[in-house]
């Protein structure tokens, strides 16, 4: 008997974990949950944030990004304010494309991204 409970938990527990959950690949995990926001601006963020990771130098501050409907805003601390125009720049520049199609923020601001150190 405990065998035949031991097998059928196991393909309970096999049958779980053949789901697939959906995926971008922008070199993040990224899960798209059904009841979170607009896809698009958290794919844009997510690749954002990858594209600022990637481009500032090393130990030159804490960058975030947050998009709400294609706008771009970028807060935290910097070193410096080419580090900051660096991380709007990069930001713009980010150009993606889903299914086809190119998507891009709107507008950056970076009112809220300071120079200190």
């Amino acid at each position: 008997m405990n065998r035949l409970a031991a097998v059928a938990m196991l393909a309970f527990l096999l049958a779980g974990c053949s789901q697939r959950s959906n995926r971008v690949d922008l070199g993040v995990d990224l899960y798209l949950h059904p009841q979170s926001g607009n896809a698009e601006d958290l794919i844009l963020q997510a690749a954002i944030r990858k594209k600022i990771l990637d481009t500032l130098p090393p130990n030159s501050g804490i960058v975030y990004v947050r998009v709400v409907e294609k706008i771009v805003f970028l807060s935290g601390t910097v070193k410096s304010d080419q580090v900051k125009s660096l991380a709007r720049e990069t930001a713009e520049k980010v150009d993606i494309r889903l299914d086809g199609a190119p998507l891009k923020p709107q507008s950056v601001h970076v009112e809220d991204l300071n120079v200190g150190s």
